[in-house]
């Protein structure tokens, strides 16, 4: 098990979404220099981000990254980045469950996979499971505060996801980027209307005057 001298590398580690520690991680010097603010050093490490294009799942991150974590009392900031992942990618797991309850009556199926994955994640820093409930339910909570400013988007996107039945990330990201261009388009349109009847007024009230 890598120690806590190499937490770059289980950084790296999570990144690739490796299923195991263990794993040959490029190089990684193990000496740690507090007078130059870091716990070790690694390099030539491929970049890859985890759960995409199917890579890797929350359980596997979970093993590699579990016993690095601080236990209660211990210095948290070494690891303050894996915790920001952890809060982020939580929500993103939830924030499908969140779309749903913008767009259909009742409560929606709950998504068994998303919340299995955010609770693995979750008891990376939480430490009991009402921890883990309160955690999960915050999480909830910002998906839909992120969600209702671009309900706009959400209605687009599962109208086009029930014609095609399927998205991937580069779908999805360009039917956002249209509906952001179409929403820039019809700004700009009613400013130069606006633009326009200022100008014809103005006329107008010369001419009168």
């Amino acid at each position: 098990m890598l120690s806590n001298n190499t937490r770059p590398a289980i950084i790296g580690a999570l990144e690739q979404g490796q299923q195991a520690p263990g794993v040959s991680i490029a190089n990684v010097w193990r000496f740690p220099d507090a007078a130059l603010g870091y716990e070790g050093l690694c390099w030539g490490v491929g970049h890859g981000e985890a759960f995409a294009e199917g890579r890797g799942d929350a359980a596997d991150v979970r093993k590699v990254l579990a016993s690095e974590m601080p236990q209660a009392g211990e210095d948290r900031r070494p690891v303050a980045d894996v915790f920001a992942n952890v809060y982020t990618k939580c929500i993103e797991f939830l924030a499908g469950r969140a779309a749903e309850r913008m767009l259909l009556d009742g409560e929606p199926v709950v998504l068994a996979d998303d919340l299995r994955q955010a609770r693995e994640l979750a008891l990376l820093i939480c430490s009991s499971e009402e921890v883990i409930d309160t955690f999960i339910a915050y999480c909830e909570v910002a998906a839909h505060d992120l969600l209702i400013p671009h309900g706009d988007a959400v209605i687009v996107l599962s109208t086009v996801l029930r014609i095609k039945r399927t998205l991937d990330g580069a779908e999805i990201d360009k039917i956002i980027s249209g509906l952001q261009a179409e929403k820039a388009l019809a700004i700009e349109r009613h400013r130069r209307a606006l633009w326009d009847r200022t100008i014809k007024n103005a006329a107008a009230f010369k001419a009168e005057y």
